[in-house]
């Protein structure tokens, strides 16, 4: 079984494409910081269809994502070499930071007349 997820940081906007067949493709990329707290190791991402477009509308540099999917190896020539590409192809997300707009509420905003009792 091929699962994996991961979290971090996107290092860019991503960027939807639609394809010629009228699919969309959201590619990106994502740091995830190692355990030694200094490095980190990058992943190129894809996800398709609504995941994609979702990605896309609510995510941005600098957004932290968690990332549930498959890790695809791909291979090609180039030059005359074998080569080796590898993709986080995604199936779900989760939100993990939660930005406070003019038009939220949090619990230090409110008082007992609030709420009907």
């Amino acid at each position: 079984m091929n699962r994996a997820a991961i979290f971090g940081r996107l290092t860019k906007d991503p960027v939807l494409k639609v394809t010629e067949t009228q699919k969309t493709v959201a590619n990106f990329v994502v740091a995830v910081q190692r355990n030694d707290l200094k490095t980190a190791d990058f992943f190129s991402c894809v996800a398709f269809g609504k995941v994609a477009e979702t990605i896309v509308k609510l995510f941005s540099k600098g957004s932290r994502i968690l990332l549930e999917g498959a890790i695809r190896i791909d291979t090609y020539k180039k030059d005359n070499e074998n080569k080796q590409s590898v993709k986080f192809v995604v199936s779900s997300f989760n939100f993990v930071d939660y930005k406070k707009t003019e038009d939220d509420t949090t619990k230090d905003d409110l008082d007992e007349t609030d709420f009907d009792f």
